[in-house]
């Protein structure tokens, strides 16, 4: 089943299911690296700020960073992605996300997500 996602930096993508936002990494961005070796993100719980910076990817020589795209609570993370970060590149646009977060502000989130590309990963 494809996924319904929007573009929100030149690295990263989310989709949204109701307050709650589902975020990963761009397959182009992905093959620009070599294989990430370590991934570093927040946690459960967590408070964030949009356009904070939460965390990073790495393989040897590069990163991508990892920002929130608006305001709110990290409410889950993908630990089968952070034990083993080569299961992102088997599927970066469905089952491999890197976190979920719930937005402070659904009007937030709607101006946001109206700001952003529509893409289809089928």
């Amino acid at each position: 089943m494809a996924r319904s996602y929007r573009e929100f930096s030149e690295d990263l993508w989310c989709s949204r299911d109701g307050k709650t936002l589902t975020i990963g990494v761009l397959e182009e961005s992905l093959n620009q690296l070599e294989m990430i070796k370590n991934i570093n993100i927040g946690e459960e719980g967590d408070s964030v700020e949009a356009d904070e910076m939460i965390g990073d990817l790495n393989d040897n020589e590069n990163s991508i960073s990892v920002y929130a795209p608006v305001s709110g609570e990290i409410t889950e993370v993908n630990q089968d992605v952070l034990d083993h970060p080569e299961l992102l590149y088997d599927d970066p646009n469905e089952d491999s996300w890197l976190f979920k977060m719930q937005a402070d502000d659904e009007d937030d989130l709607d101006a946001f997500l109206e700001e952003k590309e529509f893409v289809s990963s089928d």
